[in-house]
Parts: structure tokens; sequence; C-alpha cells
């Protein structure tokens, strides 16, 4: 889409949706000439070059769902510009920040339903983050209780069907190394755009207290691929990644979050599977987490036996172990890019996984009854019920009071 035409079609679907509202409830925000020329300034393609390499460099290292290297704003949704730029102006503001436009890639992707419908999911994958982040209380609401089920029930429908790379082979057996790298890129993106829906669900579980939505057995997405395939810039910088990430798999399929979370649960794992747990990237060992902190959720929730609990336990010490032990996989390391250009390619919320991991440890352990409690009352005694008791709140005061209450003790 030509970068005028672009902006037509944002700022008229921005009014169109303002005046829909203003119809409906009568009230609210009413468009003006002025407003409309302040979003054709805000979207003119000058700045929205900037906005976007803003959202690269600040939020995709939290959320590496997009693959940039392929990624075009000709090529992609109005809505899915919209929401990155949006993203983008809130991860950074000033306009001095860079006057270098985003390189793009003038081919096109195969395969244009999927694309369209992967980038409305991930179009609103990121409206839900920016009404949860900068939001009023009203909007996060509406973000968790209404927005968030809509894109659930697009995560249930494209899951009915197996997301997975299969058989690694067939990529480095493709006679076009452009067009395969670039249906890898596509179906990496589906992935992860669904991996992330799944932890936001778990996100609002630690958060929020807000009861999980998503069972364990609706996690059937696979692991992640290596950081070093998904950011490769190249065909044949990724054919190189792809080859070392395919050996290192020794021809087995993927494991899949659900597995992975099993396997947690298993008192013992066979060496192969230890092994590839041991391999696990930073992204992934971050996303195994959230669906143990959903699992905690209700253990402390429901007068479950005292062996759930111990499983419990031995879950999470295992992560713990791996987080100790894990080596990923040698020959892709985990860098840490120096350029600001290369800032995209940094490890977000990811490398703060042992802090998720010691918040569901002190959650865990506050859930034993307090010592000297009444029983006879009819509350539960555990430091957790008393302090976590209210659920689907808007801050997170609750599980910061938690956090504070500890801090400093040795549990």
């Amino acid at each position: 889409m030509e970068p005028c035409r672009l902006r037509l079609v944002i700022v008229s679907g921005l009014k169109e949706v303002v005046e829909s509202q203003r119809r409906r409830n009568n009230a609210g925000l009413s468009w003006s000439y002025t407003l409309e020329e302040a979003c054709s300034g805000f979207f003119a393609m000058q700045n929205l070059q900037r906005l976007l390499i803003s959202y690269f460099a600040f939020w995709h290292p939290n959320c590496p769902m997009i693959h940039k290297p392929t990624f075009t704003v000709e090529n992609s949704s109005p809505t899915l510009v919209a929401v990155m730029a949006l993203v983008g102006a809130c991860a950074f503001g000033p306009a001095s920040f860079s006057d270098d436009p985003l390189p793009y890639d003038p081919q096109d992707i195969t395969n244009p339903g999927l694309r369209d419908r992967l980038h409305a999911l991930q179009a609103a994958y990121c409206c839900i983050l920016l009404q949860t982040l900068e939001g009023s209380a009203a909007a996060k609401r509406r973000a968790r209780r209404s927005r968030y089920t809509d894109s659930l029930g697009a995560f249930r429908s494209v899951c009915s069907t197996a997301v997975t790379h299969g058989n690694l082979l067939s990529y480095l057996d493709h006679p076009d190394p452009d067009t395969v790298w670039r249906q890898f890129a596509m179906k990496e993106e589906l992935i992860r755009t669904l991996t992330y829906i799944v932890l936001l669900d778990a996100a609002w579980v630690i958060l929020n207290n807000t009861p999980p939505r998503m069972a364990l057995q609706e996690a059937r997405i696979p692991l992640a691929s290596p950081e070093a395939c998904f950011q490769a810039e190249d065909p044949h910088t990724w054919e190189g990644t792809m080859r070392v990430w395919t050996s290192s798999e020794n021809g087995l399929p993927q494991l899949t979050v659900e597995q992975v979370i099993r396997l947690m649960y298993k008192p013992q794992c066979l060496e192969q599977d230890w092994a590839r747990l041991l391999r696990m990237s930073s992204l992934n060992l971050f996303t195994i987490i959230h669906p143990l902190h959903a699992q905690l959720f209700n253990v402390r929730c429901h007068p479950l036996p005292e062996c759930q609990t111990l499983l419990q336990r031995q879950a999470l010490d295992k992560w713990k172990l791996i987080h100790a032990q894990r080596t990923g996989i040698t020959a892709l390391p985990e860098v840490v890019p120096l350029d600001a250009n290369d800032w995209w390619k940094r490890t977000g919320f990811p490398q703060h996984a042992l802090e998720y991991w010691s918040l569901a440890d002190l959650i865990l352990t506050s859930c034993e009854p307090l010592p000297g409690f009444d029983q006879s009352a009819n509350v539960n005694g555990s430091w957790a019920s008393q302090l976590l008791s209210s659920y689907d709140e808007s801050d997170m005061s609750q599980v910061h009071d938690l956090v504070s209450l500890f801090s400093g003790m040795n549990l």
C-alpha cells in the first residue's frame, strides 16, 4: 500500500471508530478538523518510520513475535501498523530519536490470506497490550474481560489445526532459499503470536489475580525457534543457523509448551528429554514459568490435597535447576548487541525470568497455613489467601503488598 493511501486508510478508520462510538454512547470524543490534522501528522510516513524504529528498538525485545527482517509497512495491514506506531510512541516520544528510515524489503510475502489473519491477531494483541499498559482502569478491565476474550476465540480457531514447523529438514531441502525463509518467518511469527496470547492470560494471573481462562491442554504450541534463526537478516544466514538447530534436534519433533509443562511435573525425565530442556532459549524458559503460575493459582485457590502442592514445588524446583544448568545451543549463543541498529535483537523481559520464578516460589511458600491461625474461622489461614483475596483487580497492589511483606525474609 502506498504511504499516502496508508495514512488515509488509518485516519479514515480512526474517524469511523470515533463517530461510531459517539453514536452509540452519545458522548465522548467527537471528530473534528483539528483532530484529523493531528492524526494525519502522527501517521505521516516520516513520523511513522520513527515510531516503528522505536517499536522495534524498545518494545520488540519484550515481545519478539514480528519477524523484523521481512517486515514492511507496504505489505502489513494498516491496523497492525497503526497499533505498532502507538506502542512505539508510548515506548519513546522525542522526535529527535532518529531520522534514519526503516529498511524495506520490496518482495511480497507468500500466502496473503494467512498473512492478513496473522496481522489481525497481532494487531488485536497490541491493542490489548496498549490498553493494559496505558489505559484507564475501565480500559484495562475491557482489555481483560472483553478484548482478550475475542482474541482467545481466534487463538482457539487457529489452534484447531496443528501449528508447527514439522520436519525441520524440509526447510533445508527447499530449492528456493528466499521463499522458504519467508515461509519459516511467517510460521514462526504465528507460533510466537499464539505463545504471547498464552502468556498474557498468565500475566493477568500473576499481576491482577485474574483466574486463568486457558486450560493447559490448549498450549499445544511448539517452543519458539532459537533467536539466531528468527533474527537472521537474509536467507543465507538463516540457512546456516537452521542447520545448527536441526542438527541439535536430532530429527525429533519440536516440543510443545504443554509437553514441557508435563515434563516439569514428572519425578524423573529421560536423559534425552532433560538434554532438550537444557537447550531451551531464554524466551522459552520465560514462556514456561507463566503456565506454572497459572497452575499455582489453582493450588492456592482450591482445597487440593497436599500432594498437589508437592507437585507444584517439584515443578518449580525443576524449572530453577534448568535455569541454573541451561546450556542453550552452543553454536547459536544468545549475544548482547552493542550497535543501536541491532537493539531489536536484545533480550527483553525473558532476561528476568528468574524473578517470575521467585514470585511463584514466594506465593507457594505463603500458601502454608499461618502459625497459630484460628482454623475454625471461615477463612483460609495463609498469607496468600489474606493478601490475594480480591480477584481481577486492575492494579497490582495485592501482589506488590505480598512482595513487600516478605522482602528481606529468608524463606
